[in-house]
């Protein structure tokens, strides 16, 4: 689809502060609209508790070799 895209997401504990990881995301969401990049990148921030800074890593690649299963939950049924 080529849309660029950014996931965040949270651990919750002690110390942890939602205004902190607000106004992180809202700094990187700004940069990243005044610049170009790959349309075929997905960005995934991950805050843990209590951060200090920023650590740039890539997601590993996985080939899954077992096929998919189909069920039916029984509350559907």
């Amino acid at each position: 689809m080529h849309i660029p895209s950014v996931a965040f997401s949270a651990l919750v504990g002690e110390n942890f502060s939602f205004a902190k990881c607000a106004a992180f995301a809202k700094e990187l969401t700004r940069v990243l609209l005044e610049r170009e990049r790959r349309p075929d990148v997905i960005l995934n921030v991950n805050f843990p508790v209590d951060f200090q800074g920023i650590k740039v890593t890539r997601l590993g690649k996985r080939i899954y070799g077992e096929g998919v299963i189909e069920r039916l939950d029984r509350l559907d049924a």
